[in-house]
């Protein structure tokens, strides 16, 4: 592939790539695989893209920050206040304690996922925790990933009733890879049939949401 065209399939800028072609870059062996392949081979390996290291927002030294509670998508922060300052471990650690791709995502992006999977490590080292740390070093492996949605759907045949049982409690990782490959109909569809609807049925759609958010 081209620069060009390898930009477009990570949704980066084409100026990232001049760094990943130096030979002390951590990107250089990926950008040589990416630049000897085609672009319909890079668009069938999994259903997603390769994930992009960027650079946090906060300095791996910082030791507190002024909460924003607009930065994720669950508030479980409820007994601090918008705008009060909150150490940074303990932001990590409440939110990994319930790990969410969407929360994780933002995690990573304040302040890289060396430092989460630090406090994870840290935190959670317990065999009691041996679910949530699992669940939350997956999600941050995952995070950054552009869903490479084909255009064109195969005519796949769904059952309703058994797609519903897979959806309930999924992960985003899973929402992801369904709707890559069946798109949103179907989907929306098998919600219907929850019993009970509430919540199960808000929390895909949310999932899918931010899949389809980050389609390509």
């Amino acid at each position: 592939m081209t620069d060009i065209e390898i930009s477009k399939i990570l949704d980066i800028p084409v100026k990232t790539l001049a760094d990943w072609k130096k030979k002390s870059s951590k990107r250089n062996k990926l950008y040589g695989f990416l630049s000897k392949i085609e672009t319909k081979e890079a668009e069938g390996i999994d259903t997603r893209d390769v994930g992009v290291d960027e650079a946090s927002v906060f300095s791996s030294s910082a030791k507190s920050v002024i909460l924003q509670k607009k930065w994720f998508n669950t508030d479980l922060l409820w007994s601090s206040a918008d705008g009060q300052r909150i150490g940074v471990d303990r932001l990590i650690t409440v939110y990994m304690s319930k790990p969410e791709q969407r929360n994780t995502d933002k995690l990573v992006k304040l302040f890289g996922a060396k430092r989460l999977k630090t406090v994870i490590d840290k935190n959670f080292n317990n065999s009691d925790f041996e679910l949530i740390r699992m669940s939350a070093n997956k999600q941050i492996d995952y995070e950054n990933r552009a869903l490479n949605v084909s255009k064109v759907k195969k005519n796949i045949k769904v059952n309703p009733l058994k797609l519903s049982r897979v959806l309930k409690g999924a992960s985003q990782e899973t929402i992801d890879r369904i709707y890559s490959k069946i798109g949103e109909i179907p989907i929306v569809e098998a919600t219907k049939m929850f019993k009970p609807k509430y919540p199960d049925t808000m929390i895909v759609k949310k999932q899918l949401e931010y899949a389809k958010s980050r389609a390509v």
